[in-house]
């Protein structure tokens, strides 16, 4: 077991225990109070009673006693209630401390699992250009074979460079240091473009299905929308197994456009929606995950989009699936 972990269970043990103990003591000083609080009462009251039979002249004191016996009740309902308020305002204090906790441990590991996605990241595509350089400079290849190293290498370094500007773009998201352009531009053009690298990337290995509309004209930042369609497209064809559909469209009104993109994959749980877009977040379990990914793509999706004035909606695909549907003010 990590370290970290060891220490974060042993801190919440002690946590567990000091709980316990302060509920325990809390509950025994009301206990107290209220027992104190009796026997005062019995005592005056037998006082009272003491003095009634030595003096047999006079009256019953029903009126002392009766004020005894308010002032008790008066007191019995104060030490019930700040013992509640109390109490209550411990238990609020313990879940809300419990659950501070509770996500500083589930971001430190998603944390760490994005320190090792980054480095599996960067380290493949710089591994397969290395190699590709490598095999040039040692070897004397036919032009075909040689151009097709140059696009491969070429694919990578598009990877490489892709994912560093999601790395930064995400950090200045963070920071509202990120500068949003507002030009018109064409829509359509930008998914197409898109849609049509991956499928030429993919090659038989997926179908795409494209059906975009022409001339949707929006206007916003060209940059980081096409950091929004790339990272969607991406995650399709992530999590669609060979030889299922991908399919995106593009389509309009009057008042605005409609971008989805939907894959085959294995879907996403209705408990995990929600979550899919904070930073460093992925389905499924931290410690147990296959696939690939930093976690940063749908939240810079999702900043994007609201800075755009935008929605965004994931939905059940059919037969199965997930589809990510946005809507964006046509210009």
């Amino acid at each position: 077991m990590p370290t970290r972990k060891r220490i974060f269970l042993s801190a919440q043990w002690i946590f567990n225990i000091l709980v316990v103990y302060i509920i325990a003591f809390t509950a025994w000083w009301i206990y107290l109070q209220l027992k104190t609080s009796r026997e005062s009462f019995e005592d005056k009251r037998a006082l009272l009673e003491l003095k009634h039979s030595l003096n047999t002249s006079g009256t019953y004191p029903e009126e002392s006693i009766a004020v005894l016996r308010n002032k008790y009740h008066r007191q019995f309902a104060m030490i019930i209630g700040e013992g509640s308020v109390f109490i209550g305002l411990l238990l609020w204090g313990i879940w809300l401390t419990r659950r501070s906790l509770t996500r500083e441990l589930a971001l430190s590991r998603q944390q760490r699992n994005f320190l090792l996605s980054i480095t599996h990241e960067l380290k493949s595509p710089l591994a397969a250009i290395k190699l590709t350089i490598q095999t040039l400079q040692k070897r004397e290849l036919q032009a075909e074979k040689r151009e097709q190293l140059l696009d491969n290498a070429l694919q990578d370094t598009d990877r490489l460079q892709e994912l560093v500007e999601n790395i930064l773009m995400a950090a200045k998201i963070e920071n509202h240091s990120y500068t949003y352009q507002r030009e018109a531009f064409n829509l359509s053009e930008l998914v197409g473009n898109i849609a049509h690298k991956w499928k030429d990337m993919e090659g038989d290995s997926r179908i795409f299905k494209i059906e975009v509309e022409e001339n949707v004209m929006i206007k916003g930042d060209y940059l980081s929308l096409s950091s929004v369609v790339h990272n969607l497209v991406e995650n399709a064809v992530k999590y669609t197994l060979e030889g299922e559909e991908i399919r995106v469209s593009l389509s309009a009104d009057e008042q605005q456009a409609t971008l989805e993109i939907a894959d085959t994959g294995q879907g996403i749980p209705l408990s995990e929606r929600a979550a899919i877009f904070r930073k460093f977040y992925r389905v499924g379990n931290e410690d147990t995950r296959q696939s690939k990914g930093t976690g940063l793509g749908l939240y810079i999706v999702q900043q994007v989009v609201l800075e755009h004035q935008g929605t965004i909606v994931v939905t059940d695909n059919e037969p199965k699936g997930v589809c990510i549907r946005i809507r964006l003010p046509v210009a």
